[in-house]
């Protein structure tokens, strides 16, 4: 089986929706990840497939939004490129965390990187941004706190392969 980090070349020969051995996500009862990888803007992110349905890539082609049959969770990501909008991660992470009516329980900021968690409308979100030299890519997980237990841990795995590589893009 293949693991993320170390097929880099298979990913960006996959379709966008296309399936990958994921040896090492750690929801055991969610045996089966999508990968969503956009090659224009060169970023991935793994989609559990039994509990969110894709609705498709957006006209702009800049990502895609994933959502429950229920409608109780909601995976969106996309991305930008730096030279178009070029805010540091810093400015970015201090937006972020000062959405209105988001209440933070959770934020780190890393070198290229930052991460924020909160409530807002009784539902649990998790936002992670990357910024590389030359995009920003960004995902957030919306579920209702009725969701956490499964969720809690999707979004672990969701985190750990989520990744802005120049690999993924079309030259």
């Amino acid at each position: 089986m293949l693991s993320l980090m170390g097929a880099r070349g298979v990913f960006a020969k996959q379709s966008q929706q296309g399936d990958v051995a994921t040896d090492g996500l750690s929801y055991s009862n969610i045996d089966t990840y999508g990968w969503y990888i956009n090659h224009k803007y060169g970023y991935a992110v793994a989609w559990p497939k039994k509990l969110l349905t894709a609705l498709g890539e957006s006209q702009a082609g800049d990502g895609q939004i994933f959502k429950a049959p229920d409608g109780q969770a909601e995976l969106r990501c996309w991305a930008r490129f730096n030279s178009v909008e070029d805010k540091s991660l810093k400015a970015l992470f201090k937006m972020a965390h000062q959405e209105p009516r988001l209440h933070v329980t959770y934020k780190h900021i890393g070198k290229d990187f930052f991460v924020i968690s909160g409530i807002e409308d009784n539902k649990i979100i998790y936002r992670k941004t990357i910024k590389s030299n030359e995009i920003t890519a960004t995902f957030i997980l919306t579920y209702t706190k009725s969701n956490s237990a499964v969720f809690n841990h999707v979004v672990g795995d969701i985190v750990k392969y989520f990744m802005a590589d120049p690999e993924f893009m079309y030259r």
